[in-house]
């Protein structure tokens, strides 16, 4: 999309294999091995860095984001990640009997872009409409897409999950499907959506 609207992107990740998939849409060059806190690119060497649903799998935060002011010029650092607040309308870990992941808050997230040396901080919520996405929080927007294993399989959660508690609750989440109790957990999932959001997108300029 970006490569569509002449921008001139390059794709740091640390997995081989997402980067090949990378590859086939941007071409050659493009693309390098990188960990995101010692990037392989000079002091202000690119515009603008987006971090899309990657926060969680730094082990330090705060380097992540200050390795990520430092490659950057005029910005902005656009970041889409799920936080603490996002939390409120997901309830599918119930049936599962897992502990929601931990996530900052976005007051914490705005306080570490400050620290990272970023002197303008916007955030915003958003809410999914579709499951197009696949995540935890989009799935939450269709009952039978929650109750269906082929979508639960595509999530970092489910793998996270040992075969006892993956059965239990599948065999959880059709009883309610078919009772209807989970079309209006739903309903009631997108109602607390629209107060807290499914998730929210920072942009930090310097």
């Amino acid at each position: 999309m970006f490569g569509s609207r002449e921008f001139d992107v390059l794709v740091a990740d640390r997995s081989v294999s997402m980067l090949d998939h990378a590859a086939r849409k941007l071409g050659p060059g493009r693309v390098i091995a990188a960990d995101a806190h010692n990037l392989p690119i000079h002091d202000g060497a690119v515009d603008a860095v987006m971090i899309v649903n990657a926060l969680p799998q730094f082990h330090d935060l705060p380097a992540a984001l200050t390795e990520a002011r430092r490659v950057m010029t005029m910005g902005p650092l656009v970041i889409c990640t799920f936080t603490r607040e996002s939390l409120k309308p997901l309830f599918v870990y119930e049936y599962f009997g897992a502990p929601p992941p931990d996530r900052p808050t976005t007051d914490q997230v705005v306080g570490l872009l400050t620290a990272a040396g970023f002197g303008r901080v916007e955030h915003e919520r958003f809410v999914y409409t579709d499951s197009v996405d696949g995540t935890i929080p989009a799935l939450h927007t269709k009952a039978n897409y929650l109750a269906g294993p082929a979508y639960l399989r595509n999530t970092s959660f489910w793998y996270r999950l040992d075969e006892r508690a993956r059965r239990q609750g599948l065999q959880a989440l059709a009883r309610d499907l078919r009772s209807g109790v989970l079309e209006e957990r739903v309903k009631e999932s997108y109602r607390l959506a629209g107060e807290y959001g499914h998730g929210m997108v920072f942009a930090a300029w310097p």
